[in-house]
């Protein structure tokens, strides 16, 4: 495998404003931003390992967010994720909890009543959950890691009884994994880092889930997180993880064959710990946010049209930075970062006020006008409507709440014009998409428009 190191300037960064979620929250692990409730702001999942705890903050819309309990006993609360488990129209949130070994859900009456359900008791060490349906049948499974065992499984949902398989029983000190179509044959195929044996690996899905282990990288020294997206625009997943015994983030380019090449970001991102996906400055390009364990740090790696990154710090007061993520906060169109910080105690969200380019209406008018969508909210499908000016090639995007790339449409013109896009609610891959807010962005060379819509089925 080729190594690359590629260029890092970094800045100091006056683009994020840092708010308090709550400064009094022991050990955050991980968290989540969700509409838990369902009434169109976004919450937080986070757990605490020192207290044992699972707990939502309550956005009241104005971004005053309000603590909530549901559990004080999953001992060593490692990592939470919410999703409509059940299929019953409300959010219910999963919970992995080291100490006692076990993966539990907890049902949501609708109200955001929590009942527990144990999955496993067994499941040693238990790390990183994620909820996706794995075999397409309907069911939302978990794919889940068990650090102390050095096991990758996949808890297959039987009407919300669950069946472990093992995936892979060794991927020493399995750390995180998740899943997405990696090879675009329409099956989810799984990707994974695990710390003592410093390794980033693929799972290739056969289309039957039986699962073929690729290395990516043996070479990543205390492997922690991975995420995956199209880094360079050539449509196909790249990888990118953070390993925190080499102080290092990387991305690995995809050939298209899944053949990766290392490409080292940042060799000095002290104590890597986790990372999020998202075009930050929504110009097409995906950026990487990263918590820097020993670096007390939030950061920001802007990505430019040569896919080389500009490390910007957002914050330096994130004691024990641990996890980060992204999402739009105050729905004003860009997307802000949620970080935790499990020596400092404190859960932050950090508000994104890079500003776009600002080009007066009459030269706008010989450039594009983006319309709102019509109708909105809308079931089935909506019309975006696009005025053309003197541009010849621009893209629309289609982005969820996170910031992640749900549709992409590429169009160009040679004169004055007006084109219609309909979007019925489809991702790149032709799946539906679940209900909630989107925003769609207009993208030209040097222009940059975002609206917001809500998808409601």
């Amino acid at each position: 495998m080729k190594l690359f190191l590629f260029l890092i300037l970094s800045v100091l960064n006056d683009n994020f404003i840092t708010h308090i979620i709550s400064n009094s929250f022991p050990a955050p692990r991980s968290i989540q931003a969700f509409d838990l409730d369902n009434d169109f702001d976004i919450d937080i999942i986070a757990v605490s390992q020192d207290l044992d705890m699972v707990v939502w903050f309550e956005n009241d819309g104005n971004q005053n967010f309000n603590l909530n309990i549901i559990d004080s006993l999953s001992d060593g609360a490692h990592s939470a994720q919410a999703s409509d488990l059940d299929n019953d129209g409300d959010n219910d949130i999963l919970v992995a909890s080291t100490y006692d070994n076990t993966i539990a859900w907890f049902e949501n009456d609708g109200n955001q009543v929590f009942t527990k359900h144990i999955i496993s008791d067994t499941a040693s060490g238990a790390h990183s959950v994620f909820i996706i349906d794995l075999d397409k049948n309907g069911k939302k499974d978990i794919i889940s890691t068990l650090y102390h065992s050095n096991q990758l499984i996949w808890l297959k949902n039987k009407n919300n009884q669950f069946e472990i398989v093992i995936i892979d029983k060794n991927a020493l000190g399995a750390y995180n994994a998740k899943s997405i179509d990696i090879d675009s044959d329409g099956d989810f195929d799984i990707y994974a880092a695990s710390y003592h044996d410093n390794t980033i690996s693929w799972y290739e899905n056969d289309g039957n889930q039986n699962f073929k282990k690729n290395i990516v990288d043996n070479n990543a020294l205390g492997a922690h997180n991975i995420r995956c997206a199209d880094i360079d625009n050539d449509y196909d997943f790249d990888i990118v993880a953070a390993s925190s015994q080499d102080n290092t983030i990387s991305w690995y380019e995809n050939d298209g064959n899944q053949n990766f090449k290392k490409n080292i970001i940042d060799n000095n991102a002290l104590g890597a710990h986790d990372i999020s996906l998202v075009d930050v400055n929504l110009d097409g390009n995906i950026d990487i946010i990263g918590a820097l364990f020993k670096n007390n740090s939030i950061v920001f790696y802007k990505n430019t049209s040569e896919n080389n990154f500009v490390k910007n710090i957002i914050s330096h007061d994130a004691i024990g930075a641990h996890a980060v993520t992204n999402t739009d906060i105050d729905f004003d169109g860009d997307y802000d970062v949620v970080s935790a910080s499990k020596n400092g105690n404190h859960l932050l969200w950090h508000e994104n006020i890079i500003k776009t380019l600002n080009i007066e209406a009459t030269e706008k008018n010989n450039r594009f006008l983006l319309n709102d969508n019509y109708p909105n909210p809308f079931n089935s499908q909506t019309i975006i409507s696009i005025e053309i000016g003197v541009l010849k090639k621009f893209k629309l995007i289609i982005y969820d709440y996170k910031g992640n790339e749900i549709r992409r449409f590429i169009m160009g013109k040679d004169s004055i014009s007006k084109n219609n896009v309909v979007w019925n609610g489809t991702d790149n891959n032709n799946i539906t998409v679940a209900s909630g807010i989107y925003l769609y962005s207009l993208i030209s060379d040097n222009y940059i428009e975002t609206k917001k819509m809500i998808y409601l089925k």
